[in-house]
């Protein structure tokens, strides 16, 4: 009966062991911007002009919204403006 528990024992280690080294780890890339216009801390810049923001990836249109992303004057506070995505994914 115990080389019976033994090859169980043994079998479900092999098991285990199998299932763990299968499990790769996900490697996840967080978007960053990578480009904006005006440059960022350029001064006299129209109120009328459009900023753009370029990312490193392509970004999902649902995550692209005024709650997610601001633009902010110099002082900190947020510019009121519409928020667009000129490419979907």
């Amino acid at each position: 009966m115990r080389n019976y528990e033994s090859g169980i024992t043994y079998l479900l280690a092999a098991i285990l062991a199998i299932f763990i080294t299968g499990c790769g780890q996900e490697t996840i890339t967080i978007p960053s911007v990578v480009s904006v216009s005006p440059t960022q801390g350029e001064t006299g810049v129209a109120t009328n002009t459009t900023v753009t923001a370029t990312f490193n990836k392509a970004m999902k249109s649902a995550s692209i919204t005024t709650g997610t992303f601001t633009v902010t004057a110099s002082d900190g506070t947020a510019v009121a403006g519409t928020v667009t995505l000129s490419s979907l994914v």
